[in-house]
This record gives C-alpha cells, structure tokens and sequence, in this order.
C-alpha cells in the first residue's frame, strides 16, 4: 500500500502555524488590552437619600461649640469639634460613609476619629466601630432612627458606642438660637439614664445634628452648639 506523504501537512509545518498564529493573537491582545481595555467600573455610590436626619452627602461639615463640666474640680472647660464627611462607598448594598471627627482647641487638632456611618430609609446606622480601618459589624448599629413616631422607643448605640440604650423620638422640638444661627422645625431624641441624667439631642432634617445638651438632676453638664456648618 502505497502512501503520498507529500499530500498531507507535515507535522513541523502544523507547528510552525500554530506557533505564529499563537504569537500573532497574544500580539493583538496585548496592544488592544493595553491601549484599548477599560477597568471594571467600581460599584455606584447611591446618593444620600432625601430627607435625612444628619445628611452625609460627601462635603458635609459640622462644627460646634463644647463646653463640659469637670467632674474632678466641678470648672468648666471648652473646646470644638468637627464633623467632616470624607468620602462614601457600597458595602452590602449600603451607602456608607467615612465621617472624621476631629477635637480642637483654636487652631489646635489635639485628636481625631474615623467613623463609618450611613443613612437608611430607617435612620442613622453605624456600620464599624471608629478607626482608621473598616472593620465591619456583624449587622448595623442604629444610632438615631427616623423617621419615627412622637414618643417612639428605640434601642440606640449614639450615648454608648458600647451597649444600646433606649432612647425616645420627640418630633417637635423647641427653635434654636446658635452661633450658626436660628432653627425651626427641630426634631429630637431624649435618653434618660436613672437617677437623673437626661440628654436631648437637637436635628434639623436636611441640615443634621445642631445640639446636645446633658443634664445631671437641673444642672446642665454638657452642651454642644452649632457654630458653623457646610451642606452641599
């Protein structure tokens, strides 16, 4: 039986082609993966959602005035703080927000934290505890929710980052006077921790957070005031 080798490819020749045409193609995707390729898009931030009772839209600032009663001498002593929304991103399909919050003594930054919160249909939630990395919770920690009914009880981690405490919804709250100037339409939230500690906390919905003040029986022992603040 006669067989015409010369008719059928020889098998150097089948690897030569397949070797160039193997060279050609990783040419071609190197040149159009170099010059032409895009980066995965990186998830959409949602927007802040409207209406919230502390907006962190990135750009958001707050600055207050602080004044606290020594508990040693009974003096009391000043100094500001600022909150400063630096940046957001998705986690689980939340918008979270990395908060810096900064204590300071005129041109003075004497310490600053890092905290991660974001805003829900159902109110301000923390999502780690504050440091510099992101760290997450198991589930989310309800720091203020709303909205809410008048008188409404909730558990709330914004008095102790440590523990939840009940908290109460008050939705008319007296106008303020502050250096940052004069608010209506103020909705707050009282804690009350026996035998005679009471913490009010002031919000303007769409502005954010305006004032705290903390009794001890009738004497006031903390007090934080709105001084200036930016709401892009």
């Amino acid at each position: 039986m006669m067989v015409h080798t010369a008719s059928q490819p020889r098998t150097a020749d089948i690897t030569k082609f397949f070797s160039i045409y193997a060279i050609s193609l990783l040419a071609l995707v190197l040149f159009f993966g170099c010059d032409n390729g895009v980066d995965p898009p990186d998830p959409v931030v949602p927007d802040e959602i409207e209406g919230a009772v502390w907006p962190l839209e990135v750009g958001n600032e707050w600055t207050f005035d602080v004044q606290a009663v020594d508990d040693s001498s009974g003096d009391l002593y000043y100094y500001g703080e600022r909150y400063i929304v630096d940046s957001a991103f998705l986690y689980n399909g939340k918008r979270v927000t990395r908060v810096i919050l900064e204590y300071f003594v005129g041109d003075t930054t004497f310490q600053s934290f890092t905290l991660w919160w974001g805003n829900t249909l159902d109110g301000l939630f923390e999502y780690a505890p504050f440091g510099n990395a992101f760290v997450p919770f198991e589930s989310s920690r309800m720091l203020f929710k709303y909205p809410a009914g008048d008188g409404e009880m909730f558990q709330s981690y914004a008095p102790n980052p440590a523990n939840p405490v009940e908290m109460g919804f008050i939705s008319e709250m007296p106008s303020v006077s502050l250096p940052a100037g004069s608010f209506d339409n103020c909705v707050g939230y009282q804690f009350y921790e026996p035998p005679g500690v009471n913490i009010y906390y002031y919000f303007v919905p769409d502005t954010g957070y305006v004032q705290m003040e903390k009794y001890i029986g009738s004497s006031l022992d903390k007090a934080r005031y709105l001084r200036d603040f930016v709401i892009n």
